[in-house]
């Protein structure tokens, strides 16, 4: 199930609430399953336009797929904010959140900063690159460090 609130080129306001429900292996009480399921998700994306300046943010709740007999499903919660500078056609933006991800029972929180840029081919058509690094790994996953990321997305909005 996806909603979306979006106007033209140059226009960079946005709403975007999306979720998915989650589903359950196959199996029974003799045969335990061994599919994998899936845990629900939910995200939700704002960006308002104040002409030049664009403010927004994301929050997600995303279960990943796990095995349906583990005991400790992975889960991925995220608070980011954005600041952005509209350049017409293009959308230049700042980011920094919190990320959670519980994986086999351990626990990390990072921190995440990153650079991306936004570009609308037309009205229906947007690209968008992104550079992420979390930093400040804490948890009880032990250790600190960080890790880069790059992601490059297409959107085809109506």
């Amino acid at each position: 199930m996806v909603f979306s609130s979006t106007a033209g080129a140059g226009d960079w306001g946005r709403f975007f609430l999306r979720g998915l429900p989650g589903d359950s292996a196959v199996g029974s009480p003799a045969a335990p399953a061994t599919q994998s399921a899936r845990q629900p998700d939910i995200q939700i994306f704002y960006d308002h336009d104040f002409g030049r300046l664009v403010l927004g943010g994301r929050v997600a709740l995303e279960g990943e797929h796990r095995a349906a007999r583990s005991d400790h499903p992975d889960d991925l919660g995220e608070l980011r904010l954005r600041a952005g500078y509209d350049l017409g056609p293009s959308l230049g933006y700042l980011s920094f959140g919190r990320e959670q991800r519980e994986i086999d029972g351990m626990s990390a929180r990072e921190t995440v900063i990153g650079l991306g840029l936004t570009y609308s081919l037309n009205q229906a058509l947007r690209l968008s690159g992104e550079y992420l690094r979390d930093t400040g790994r804490t948890g009880s996953s032990g250790g600190a460090g960080s890790e880069d990321r790059f992601s490059i997305r297409a959107a085809f909005e109506f």
